[in-house]
């Protein structure tokens, strides 16, 4: 006897479909909401981020970089500062820098601005108008470089960051750097004090300086000199 094979494969195919529309259902909604949602690799790449970000800014390396401070000093020598946190020998080098930007974009905001970044704060009046000229470039290219490591590091290298300050604001004129090394160097004379040196080699080797009305008035100095020895 021969058994008739059309309804049964029939009832086959439609549940075998059935099946595949179901599953075909689940893979798209567990994709959506593998969409919707980070991976966990991406979490934990963020949260590894983060972490190494908040410690690179509390390790010798950033204090010796940015303030001069030794930075051979072992790793875990971190201190509370006044306010509870966690910081590198007591200084909250991220706070430091912000502090330093501001300082330093003064420059370009008042008028004797460039006076707070120099050694002296040029009381004698010693630095030439052309000195002025090149404390402002400088302090323009070095703020901006420590906003990027602020922002950037330590995904991005300093000198990563020194040669983007340089790339743009050469777009508006400003060449006064044209390498990273030289924004690197300006922040070694700059970084232990916050001050540059003196650009007048007697004021920055500490030797007193002669006030230049003397320099048109000879004689005044000797008559001051005199009335100061008679009285």
């Amino acid at each position: 006897t021969i058994v008739p094979l059309g309804p049964p494969l029939a009832r086959s195919t439609t549940t075998t479909a059935a099946t595949s529309t179901a599953t075909t259902r689940t893979a798209v909604t567990a994709a959506a909401s593998d969409e919707s949602q980070p991976s966990k690799r991406a979490r934990v790449e963020s949260l590894l981020d983060t972490e190494s970000d908040a410690y690179y800014w509390k390790s010798p390396e950033a204090a010796k970089l940015f303030l001069g401070i030794d930075g051979s000093l072992k790793r875990g020598k971190s201190k509370q500062n006044d306010h509870g946190e966690d910081t590198f020998e007591g200084v909250d080098i991220e706070q430091t820098m912000a502090d330093r930007i501001r300082v330093l974009k003064s420059v370009q905001q008042e008028v004797d601005g460039w006076k707070k970044i120099v050694y002296t704060h040029d009381v004698h009046d010693a630095c030439s108008p052309s000195d002025v000229f090149i404390l402002r470039q400088k302090s323009l290219f070095l703020s901006r470089a420590y906003e990027l490591a602020l922002d950037k590091m330590p995904f991005a290298t300093w000198n990563d960051c020194c040669q983007q300050a340089i790339d743009e604001l050469s777009v508006f004129g400003f060449t006064l750097a044209t390498y990273s090394r030289t924004i690197a160097t300006w922040n070694q004379s700059f970084r232990k004090f916050a001050l540059f040196p003196h650009p007048n080699p007697l004021v920055a080797s500490g030797l007193p300086v002669e006030h230049p009305v003397f320099a048109n008035f000879p004689e005044a100095k000797n008559k001051l000199i005199a009335f100061a020895r008679e009285n």
